[in-house]
């Protein structure tokens, strides 16, 4: 039942504890609503300290953190603020994006945008309850939000501050702007969906590598596979790496372009495994 677990900046476990009942309607409606109910740890942010106490400024001592959450996937701390930034996927739309306040309710399943995997409605409120937070955003029809990153590197300065979301039904990595120009104050753009990945995780790399108009970077690992994404402006090309470099996709570049994006990686390849070992561990 549990999803994610991390240390916030208060050096506190924060543990998420999700509600899977399905409020389907076959019993009148009348489902247990536990992510509405503090005698229990369904559908709620749990936040304790790391020998298991609970901390004595939590809003409900020895109860819940936050609750009226189905599914929370991913968590991110805002670069500036330190507000909690969440994920949680529906059944079918209605995903979200969250600011998680301590003691506050967001309202599953009593508000919800989407629909149960047998259509029918949750609930007669799809937006808005009295003394139920809003989401930041959501999703309608499904993408299943699985991970959250501020991006806070200087590589790629134009990006700085942007949230990163990986989708596991939309097979994307999203990149959310705020506080835009007007006319669209946030913006979104889905990037990789050539790849056909479904993302559970994205975590900022330590560095962007060029070579000539070649731009290489890491964004995944898989057992003992480095993930190498090298973009060119006539295309971009996926490898494997370690033991040896395998091309795993080829997007608009010409043969003699992915063999030179191979030589790159080649010749880089324990730059980036030891820039890959002092981030993210061996």
């Amino acid at each position: 039942m549990a999803g994610r677990a991390a240390f916030g900046p208060d050096g506190m476990i924060y543990l998420t504890v999700n509600d899977h009942v399905e409020h389907d309607g076959r019993d009148g409606r009348k489902e247990s609503l536990l992510a509405q109910q503090l005698d229990n740890d369904f559908g709620k942010v749990l936040r304790i300290r790391d020998d298991g106490g609970i901390p004595a400024d939590n809003p409900f001592v020895a109860r819940e953190g936050a609750n009226g959450q189905r599914n929370v996937t991913d968590f991110a701390w805002h670069p500036e603020t330190d507000e909690l930034w969440t994920t949680e996927v529906a059944p079918m739309g209605g995903d979200e994006i969250n600011i998680l306040r301590a003691g506050s309710n967001y309202g599953w399943p009593l508000v919800s945008l989407g629909k149960n995997y047998n259509r029918k409605e949750l609930s007669d409120n799809h937006w808005y309850l009295s003394g139920m937070e809003m989401p930041v955003m959501y999703w309608t029809p499904s993408s299943s939000p699985s991970t959250l990153a501020w991006y806070t590197g200087d590589k790629l300065a134009p990006w700085k501050g942007h949230l990163f979301v990986g989708a596991l039904n939309g097979q994307t990595l999203v990149r959310m702007a705020f506080y835009q120009p007007m006319l669209q104050a946030e913006r979104r753009d889905s990037l990789f969906i050539p790849l056909g990945r479904r993302w559970r995780g994205a975590h900022l790399s330590p560095s962007v590598f060029r070579d000539g108009e070649f731009r290489y970077f890491f964004f995944s690992r898989e057992e003992s596979r480095v993930h190498i994404h090298v973009s060119h402006p006539d295309g971009e090309a996926k490898f494997w790496l370690k033991p040896t470099i395998e091309l795993a996709r080829n997007i608009g570049l010409s043969s003699s372009r992915v063999k030179d994006a191979a030589r790159l990686v080649e010749s880089h390849q324990q730059v980036i495994i030891n820039a890959w070992n002092d981030h993210f561990g061996s």
